[in-house]
C-alpha cells in the first residue's frame, strides 16, 4: 500500500519516517487506496503512546503521506526469521508488550485487523511498537472493503466468514498466531492461501514442540486459549493477556529459582562440611609456633632452678 522512507523534519528538527501512498492505476482502487491512507492517519492521530509508532503530520500534496517517528531497530519478523525460534519467556514479553499496545487501541475502540510480524517493531532497547495501522477500522465504520482485508495466515476465523464480525478479539487471535510462531518455529497452518483458509475453519493447529525444544503447559495452554476459534471462547480482552503473560513469566522465573536452590544447598552444606574438616584437622595438629613456646619455657625454668640452686648453696 505504500513505501516507507527515512527523513529530515525541518521544523522539529528531527529524523522522522515518511509513508508514501502508492498510485494504482484503476481509479477506483485509487479511490479506496486514499480511503484507507486518509483512515490510517485519523486512527493513528488517535493514539499516543509508547507501544503504538507515534504520528506527526499528514498531507496529500503531489502525493499523500503520512510522517512518524522513525523507530531505530528492526520488525518480529527480521527477529524469527533469523533465530527460528524464541525462547519462551522472551516470546511471552514481546506477548504481553503487544498486548498493551492492543490494550490502548481497544479501549479507543479501534481493531487493528492487520497484526503480524512485520508490523510489530523491536526498537532499540528490545521496546515493542506496533505499527501499520492501514486497515485498522472502528466498529460500526461504514467503510467496508470488497473481498478479504489482511494477511490469511494471521486472520481469525470469524473474520473470514464476515468483515463486520471483526472486534477487538480478533486482534487476539493474530496475536495468538504470533505467539505460536514465536514458539514453534512454525506457523499454525501452511500451504497454499486457499488451505490456509480452510485449515483456519476447520482445522486445529498441531501443538508438538520443535524437536530439543521444551515448552511449559501454561504457554502453551495460553497460546490454545488465543486461538479458540469461537470468539466466545477466546481470551475476551488485551488486559487479560497482559495479566495471563505476566503471571506465566512470573511463575516460570520462581519455578527455575526452585529448582535451583537445593543444588545451591549441596553445595552450601559441602563447603560447611570442607571447613568444619579444616577446622578438626587444625586442632589435631600443633602448630610450630607453640612448640618453640614450650621449649623456651623450658629453658627458662632450667636457668631458673640453676640461678636459686647456686644462691642456695645446693649442690648435686
Amino acid at each position: 500500500m505504500g513505501e516507507v522512507w527515512e527523513a529530515w523534519h525541518t521544523t522539529l528538527e528531527i529524523p522522522v519516517a515518511v509513508k508514501l501512498m502508492n498510485h494504482p492505476r484503476d481509479s477506483g482502487e485509487a479511490r479506496r487506496a486514499l480511503d484507507r491512507f486518509r483512515m490510517e492517519a485519523k486512527l493513528s492521530a488517535q493514539l499516543c503512546h509508547p507501544g503504538i509508532v507515534r504520528v506527526l503530520d499528514f498531507g496529500e500534496e503531489d502525493r499523500p503521506y503520512l510522517v512518524m517517528e522513525l523507530v531505530r531497530g528492526h520488525d518480529l519478523q527480521a527477529w524469527i526469521s533469523r533465530w527460528g525460534t524464541i525462547d519462551e519467556r522472551t516470546a511471552l514479553r514481546v506477548a504481553g508488550h503487544v498486548a498493551v499496545g492492543l490494550a490502548v487501541m481497544h479501549h479507543r475502540g479501534i481493531v487493528h485487523r492487520d497484526l503480524k510480524p512485520s508490523n510489530i517493531l523491536v526498537a532499540q532497547g528490545r521496546a515493542i511498537k506496533l505499527a501499520d495501522l492501514g486497515l485498522a477500522r472502528t466498529p460500526g465504520d461504514p467503510f467496508r472493503e470488497d473481498g478479504l482485508s489482511g494477511t490469511p495466515h494471521f486472520m481469525a476465523p470469524e473474520s473470514l466468514a464476515d468483515s463486520g464480525l471483526v472486534d477487538p478479539r480478533s486482534d487476539l487471535y493474530s496475536l495468538g498466531v504470533v505467539l505460536y510462531r514465536m514458539l514453534m518455529g512454525r506457523l499454525p497452518f501452511s500451504g497454499s492461501v486457499s488451505e490456509v483458509l480452510c485449515a483456519q475453519l476447520l482445522n486445529h493447529p498441531g501443538w508438538e514442540p520443535p524437536a530439543g525444544a521444551r515448552i511449559d503447559g501454561g504457554t502453551l495452554y495460553l497460546a490454545r486459549r488465543l486461538l479458540e476459534k469461537d470468539p466466545s471462547r477466546r481470551i475476551q480482552s488485551a488486559l487479560e493477556v497482559i495479566q495471563a503473560c505476566r503471571e506465566q513469566v512470573a511463575r516460570l522465573d520462581s519455578r527455575e529459582a526452585a529448582s535451583d536452590r537445593p543444588a545451591r544447598t549441596a553445595a552450601g552444606r559441602a563447603e560447611d562440611s570442607t571447613e568444619s574438616d579444616h577446622g578438626r584437622e587444625t586442632a589435631k595438629t600443633p602448630s610450630p609456633g607453640w612448640k618453640l613456646a614450650f621449649l623456651l619455657v623450658c629453658g627458662i625454668l632450667l636457668l631458673t632452678c640453676g640461678f636459686l640452686a647456686g644462691r642456695l648453696g645446693i649442690r648435686p
